[in-house]
Protein backbone atom coordinates (compact mmCIF):
# COMPACT_ATOMS: atom_id res chain seq x y z
CA UNK A 1 0.00 0.00 0.00
CA UNK A 2 1.30 3.43 -0.89
CA UNK A 3 2.36 5.63 2.04
CA UNK A 4 0.71 9.01 2.40
CA UNK A 5 3.20 11.86 2.30
CA UNK A 6 2.75 15.49 3.11
CA UNK A 7 5.00 18.32 2.00
CA UNK A 8 5.60 20.82 4.75
CA UNK A 9 7.62 23.95 5.09
CA UNK A 10 9.36 23.84 8.46
CA UNK A 11 11.19 26.75 10.04
CA UNK A 12 14.03 25.81 12.36
CA UNK A 13 13.39 28.32 15.12
CA UNK A 14 16.68 27.48 16.83
CA UNK A 15 18.80 28.94 14.02
CA UNK A 16 18.82 31.75 11.50
CA UNK A 17 18.64 29.29 8.61
CA UNK A 18 16.25 29.57 5.66
CA UNK A 19 12.90 27.89 5.22
CA UNK A 20 13.34 24.28 4.17
CA UNK A 21 10.85 22.18 2.23
CA UNK A 22 10.54 18.67 3.63
CA UNK A 23 8.61 15.66 2.35
CA UNK A 24 7.46 13.89 5.50
CA UNK A 25 5.47 10.80 6.38
CA UNK A 26 2.61 11.02 8.84
CA UNK A 27 4.87 9.71 11.60
CA UNK A 28 7.45 12.43 10.94
CA UNK A 29 4.73 15.07 11.01
CA UNK A 30 3.66 13.84 14.44
CA UNK A 31 7.25 13.91 15.66
CA UNK A 32 7.75 17.49 14.46
CA UNK A 33 4.49 18.51 16.11
CA UNK A 34 5.68 17.00 19.39
CA UNK A 35 9.03 18.78 19.22
CA UNK A 36 7.45 22.11 18.36
CA UNK A 37 5.04 21.61 21.25
CA UNK A 38 8.00 21.09 23.57
CA UNK A 39 9.59 24.25 22.19
CA UNK A 40 6.50 26.21 23.15
CA UNK A 41 6.69 24.95 26.76
CA UNK A 42 10.29 26.06 27.32
CA UNK A 43 10.73 27.27 30.89
CA UNK A 44 10.93 31.06 31.10
CA UNK A 45 14.40 32.21 32.09
CA UNK A 46 15.25 34.57 34.94
CA UNK A 47 16.03 38.12 33.83
CA UNK A 48 19.21 39.34 35.50
CA UNK A 49 18.45 42.14 37.92
CA UNK A 50 19.65 43.95 41.03
CA UNK A 51 17.86 42.92 44.23
CA UNK A 52 18.64 44.57 47.54
CA UNK A 53 21.97 45.85 46.26
CA UNK A 54 23.03 42.47 44.83
CA UNK A 55 23.12 41.28 41.24
CA UNK A 56 21.21 38.03 40.63
CA UNK A 57 21.45 36.19 37.31
CA UNK A 58 20.81 32.75 35.83
CA UNK A 59 23.72 30.32 35.70
CA UNK A 60 24.93 28.98 32.35
CA UNK A 61 26.88 25.73 31.78
CA UNK A 62 30.04 27.87 31.71
CA UNK A 63 29.35 28.73 35.38
CA UNK A 64 29.70 25.10 36.46
CA UNK A 65 33.01 25.85 38.18
CA UNK A 66 31.35 28.40 40.47
CA UNK A 67 28.55 25.97 41.31
CA UNK A 68 30.98 23.12 41.99
CA UNK A 69 33.02 25.31 44.36
CA UNK A 70 30.01 26.47 46.35
CA UNK A 71 28.47 23.00 46.56
CA UNK A 72 31.74 21.79 48.08
CA UNK A 73 31.74 24.71 50.53
CA UNK A 74 28.13 24.00 51.49
CA UNK A 75 28.89 20.30 52.04
CA UNK A 76 31.73 21.26 54.40
CA UNK A 77 29.43 23.65 56.28
CA UNK A 78 26.85 20.88 56.65
CA UNK A 79 29.59 18.58 58.03
CA UNK A 80 29.21 16.24 55.04
CA UNK A 81 32.26 17.16 52.98
CA UNK A 82 32.57 13.69 51.44
CA UNK A 83 28.97 13.72 50.23
CA UNK A 84 29.38 16.03 47.24
CA UNK A 85 30.36 13.70 44.38
CA UNK A 86 29.52 15.65 41.21
CA UNK A 87 32.23 17.15 39.02
CA UNK A 88 32.39 20.46 37.16
CA UNK A 89 31.55 18.55 33.97
CA UNK A 90 28.51 16.99 35.66
CA UNK A 91 27.13 20.38 36.63
CA UNK A 92 27.78 21.75 33.16
CA UNK A 93 26.00 18.81 31.49
CA UNK A 94 23.10 18.84 33.94
CA UNK A 95 22.52 22.57 33.50
CA UNK A 96 22.63 22.18 29.72
CA UNK A 97 20.12 19.32 29.82
CA UNK A 98 17.72 21.14 32.14
CA UNK A 99 18.09 18.67 35.02
CA UNK A 100 18.23 21.65 37.34
CA UNK A 101 18.44 25.42 37.22
CA UNK A 102 20.56 27.79 39.24
CA UNK A 103 20.69 31.47 40.14
CA UNK A 104 23.98 33.16 41.01
CA UNK A 105 24.64 36.08 43.33
CA UNK A 106 27.26 38.68 42.41
CA UNK A 107 28.50 41.93 43.92
CA UNK A 108 27.41 44.77 41.60
CA UNK A 109 30.70 46.52 42.33
CA UNK A 110 32.61 43.42 41.22
CA UNK A 111 30.87 41.76 38.23
CA UNK A 112 31.83 38.13 37.83
CA UNK A 113 32.62 37.72 41.53
CA UNK A 114 30.11 34.99 42.42
CA UNK A 115 29.32 34.83 46.15
CA UNK A 116 26.10 32.82 46.30
CA UNK A 117 23.81 30.39 44.52
CA UNK A 118 20.33 28.92 44.59
CA UNK A 119 19.89 25.57 42.81
CA UNK A 120 16.30 24.51 42.10
CA UNK A 121 14.10 22.42 39.82
CA UNK A 122 10.42 21.93 39.02
CA UNK A 123 8.35 19.27 40.78
CA UNK A 124 4.68 18.33 40.59
CA UNK A 125 1.88 18.01 43.14
CA UNK A 126 -1.12 15.84 42.23
CA UNK A 127 -3.20 18.16 44.42
CA UNK A 128 -1.97 21.54 43.27
CA UNK A 129 0.10 21.15 40.10
CA UNK A 130 3.52 22.64 39.33
CA UNK A 131 5.87 23.39 42.24
CA UNK A 132 9.47 24.54 42.70
CA UNK A 133 11.93 22.69 44.94
CA UNK A 134 14.93 24.64 46.23
CA UNK A 135 17.74 22.09 46.51
CA UNK A 136 20.56 24.36 47.71
CA UNK A 137 20.80 27.93 48.95
CA UNK A 138 24.35 29.00 49.69
CA UNK A 139 25.93 32.36 50.48
CA UNK A 140 29.72 32.62 50.81
CA UNK A 141 31.05 33.76 54.19
CA UNK A 142 32.18 37.11 52.74
CA UNK A 143 28.57 37.97 51.87
CA UNK A 144 26.61 36.56 54.81
CA UNK A 145 24.55 38.86 56.98
CA UNK A 146 24.40 41.49 54.25
CA UNK A 147 21.10 40.66 52.56
CA UNK A 148 22.44 38.20 49.98
CA UNK A 149 20.31 35.30 51.22
CA UNK A 150 17.18 37.43 51.17
CA UNK A 151 17.97 38.57 47.64
CA UNK A 152 18.35 34.97 46.46
CA UNK A 153 15.12 33.79 48.07
CA UNK A 154 13.27 36.73 46.54
CA UNK A 155 14.69 35.80 43.15
CA UNK A 156 13.63 32.14 43.47
CA UNK A 157 10.18 33.28 44.63
CA UNK A 158 10.00 35.45 41.50
CA UNK A 159 10.72 32.37 39.36
CA UNK A 160 8.01 30.41 41.21
CA UNK A 161 5.51 33.22 40.75
CA UNK A 162 6.29 33.64 37.05
CA UNK A 163 5.74 29.92 36.49
CA UNK A 164 2.54 29.95 38.55
CA UNK A 165 3.98 27.40 40.99
CA UNK A 166 1.62 26.31 43.75
CA UNK A 167 4.44 25.77 46.23
CA UNK A 168 8.09 26.66 46.85
CA UNK A 169 9.69 24.08 49.13
CA UNK A 170 13.05 23.33 50.72
CA UNK A 171 14.50 21.64 53.79
CA UNK A 172 16.96 22.69 56.49
CA UNK A 173 19.09 20.71 58.92
CA UNK A 174 17.50 20.78 62.36
CA UNK A 175 20.70 22.05 64.01
CA UNK A 176 20.93 25.08 61.73
CA UNK A 177 18.95 27.34 64.06
CA UNK A 178 20.07 30.56 62.35
CA UNK A 179 18.77 29.42 58.98
CA UNK A 180 15.48 28.14 60.42
CA UNK A 181 14.93 31.41 62.27
CA UNK A 182 15.68 33.35 59.08
CA UNK A 183 13.26 31.28 56.98
CA UNK A 184 10.47 31.74 59.55
CA UNK A 185 11.09 35.48 59.95
CA UNK A 186 8.71 38.08 58.43
CA UNK A 187 11.53 38.87 55.99
CA UNK A 188 10.95 35.48 54.28
CA UNK A 189 7.65 34.19 55.65
CA UNK A 190 8.15 30.42 55.23
CA UNK A 191 6.82 27.84 57.70
CA UNK A 192 7.48 24.25 58.67
CA UNK A 193 5.27 21.79 56.83
CA UNK A 194 2.81 20.92 59.57
CA UNK A 195 -0.86 20.34 58.78
CA UNK A 196 -3.72 22.03 60.62
CA UNK A 197 -4.32 18.90 62.71
CA UNK A 198 -0.66 18.86 63.79
CA UNK A 199 0.47 16.08 61.43
CA UNK A 200 4.07 16.45 60.26
CA UNK A 201 5.53 15.25 56.97
CA UNK A 202 8.48 12.86 57.27
CA UNK A 203 11.34 13.19 54.76
CA UNK A 204 12.33 9.81 53.24
CA UNK A 205 15.35 9.06 51.06
CA UNK A 206 16.91 6.12 49.20
CA UNK A 207 20.46 6.11 47.82
CA UNK A 208 21.76 3.99 44.92
CA UNK A 209 22.27 0.74 46.93
CA UNK A 210 18.75 0.87 48.38
CA UNK A 211 17.30 1.75 44.97
CA UNK A 212 19.12 -1.18 43.34
CA UNK A 213 17.91 -3.59 46.03
CA UNK A 214 14.30 -2.50 45.70
CA UNK A 215 14.43 -2.42 41.90
CA UNK A 216 15.97 -5.90 41.66
CA UNK A 217 12.59 -7.54 42.20
CA UNK A 218 10.84 -5.44 39.55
Amino acid sequence: RRSTFMTLLVLDLSSAGPWVGLAMSGACVAAVGYLLGRRRTTKPGFRAREIGGWLVRSAAPSDAGHIHRMVKELAEFEKMGDGAKLTVRDFSDHLASGSFECLLLEMPSSPGHVVGMAAYFETYSTWQGKCIYLEDLYISSVARGKGGGTAMLRAVAAVAQERVAARLQWVALDWNDKAIEFYKSPLVGARERVEEDGAKWVNFIMTKPEIAKLAAAA
